[in-house]
């Protein structure tokens, strides 16, 4: 398949749900902000998944070598950057799902697909 033809095919699958929940919410103005934070929520539960295995292995010199692997001031900063993030992350998802109207399972199995889902 030509490059360009595969570039908009996945664009038309990665684009198509995001219109079509931006047409569906265009009668109740609020929508689409429900689904922004819905958004924002289960990216701050997906966020550890994704840093901590980079600052695990850009700290490791059998993989980056002495030269570029990160040295101990850059990986207490990072760790401890991602430490407050993270925490941060969780006390704000804890707060919304506790002020929210959606059951708790709504949240786990939308953190459970959209991390299953294939990129």
């Amino acid at each position: 398949m030509p490059a360009w033809k595969r570039v908009a095919l996945t664009r038309c699958i990665a684009l198509g749900p995001a219109l079509l929940v931006a047409v569906a919410t265009t009668s109740t103005p609020g929508a689409l902000n429900a689904v922004n934070e819905y958004l924002n929520i289960l990216q701050s539960v997906q966020l550890p998944f994704a840093l901590l295995p980079v600052l695990h292995f850009t700290s490791r010199p059998d993989l980056m070598g002495e030269r570029w692997m990160n040295t101990m001031t850059v990986k207490v900063v990072c760790w401890v950057l991602a430490l407050i993030v993270i925490v941060t992350n969780f006390y704000l998802t804890i707060t919304t799902v506790a002020r929210d109207t959606q059951p708790v399972w709504f949240y786990v199995l939308s953190a459970v697909l959209g991390r299953s889902l294939p990129r």
